[in-house]
C-alpha cells in the first residue's frame, strides 16, 4: 500500500464527483499508472503532431500487466482516461493540445493545484 501523502481534494464545502473521488482514490494507491500513460504519451509525441489518450491506455492494457488495488477489479478504468490527459498536458505544458479534449467532468472538479499535487504524488 502506498503511504504517501495525499492531501485532501474535497474541501468544506465542496464536494467532488464521484467519478473524481474514485479516481483521487485509485490514484492514490497506483501513481505508476500515471507514470506509465506519461511514458507511452511521450513515445507518442514523438511520432504524432496529436493523438488519442484512449489509444494509449489501450495500448498499456494490451502490452502490460499493471497489478492494481482497484477494489472493483478494473486495471484502468475509461473515466480516468481525461484525468490523465489533464495531469500529461499539465506537466509537459509544450505538448498541451497534444489530445483531442472533449467536455469532462475533471475540467470542473480539479483546480491546477491539485492536478499538480497529483502529478508530484506520481513522481512527476
Amino acid at each position: 500500500m502506498n503511504t504517501t501523502p495525499f492531501f485532501n481534494f474535497a474541501t468544506e464545502g465542496e464536494l467532488k464527483d464521484p467519478i473524481t473521488m474514485a479516481f483521487l482514490s485509485f490514484h492514490k494507491e497506483n501513481p505508476h499508472v500515471y507514470r506509465m500513460f506519461r511514458k507511452f504519451a511521450l513515445q507518442a509525441t514523438g511520432k504524432r503532431k496529436r493523438f488519442s489518450a484512449r489509444t494509449i491506455v489501450e495500448v498499456m492494457r494490451w502490452n502490460t500487466s499493471i497489478v492494481t488495488d482497484d477494489p472493483e477489479g478494473f486495471k484502468i478504468n475509461d473515466h480516468w482516461i481525461p484525468y490523465y490527459s489533464r495531469m500529461f498536458e499539465r506537466e509537459l505544458p509544450q505538448w498541451k493540445g497534444f489530445f483531442e479534449r472533449r467536455g469532462s467532468v475533471v475540467d470542473d472538479d480539479l483546480s491546477v493545484q491539485e492536478l499538480d499535487e497529483l502529478i508530484r504524488v506520481a513522481g512527476g
